[in-house]
């Protein structure tokens, strides 16, 4: 491998999947443990933070936002831990830009549309960096992790990861070129 590979894995690769990879366990592990947000039950919490975007009907379709609110941090917090151990990074980096881009279209919806007022729930108590109303701030925020995630996505976990050099994911792309 060529110092230029070692260098891109070490300073671009790696920080780029430990931080979307932690911050999707970070969202996850507030949506599903966070007392101090949440109170008694955090993902009743969050499945209220989902009817607050008015994009399904609370009464139709309760049914989907309750699950919603039950699946999507889990299905976070392994997308996050995949990435931040360097195992399947390109599938869990697909993952979180398919999430991001639901999430990004929703925060959208919400912004154009002024007579809606919602709260994030996006990482609990800790809206970071953005307040807890939905503004631009999301939807740039959202797109910085799309853009992060697609790097992943193209270019894989790096070097400094626990898939091997050559796995079946990382070799499609021509990690090995150098």
């Amino acid at each position: 491998m060529s110092a230029a590979r070692w260098g891109e894995s070490i300073l671009i690769q790696t920080p780029v999947r430990l931080v979307v990879g932690g911050l999707f366990c970070l969202a996850a592990y507030m949506k599903l443990f966070d007392r101090v947000w949440a109170g008694n039950d955090p993902t009743l919490t969050f499945a209220e933070a989902i009817k607050g975007y008015h994009i399904l009907d609370p009464v139709m379709h309760h049914h989907a936002i309750v699950t919603a609110a039950y699946v999507i941090p889990w299905v976070e917090l392994l997308a996050g831990l995949l990435l931040v151990i360097g195992i399947w990074a390109r599938p869990a980096a697909l993952v979180s830009l398919v999430l991001l881009a639901g999430f990004t279209a929703a925060n959208a919806s919400v912004v154009l549309r002024p007579d809606v007022s919602a709260s994030c729930a996006c990482f609990g108590s800790i809206e970071w960096p953005c307040g807890n109303s939905i503004t631009w701030c999301q939807v740039g925020r959202n797109a910085v992790l799309m853009l992060m995630s697609a790097y992943i996505l193209w270019r894989g976990a790096g070097l400094v990861a626990l898939e091997a050099p050559g796995s079946g994911t990382r070799a499609a792309a021509g990690d090995l070129d150098d």
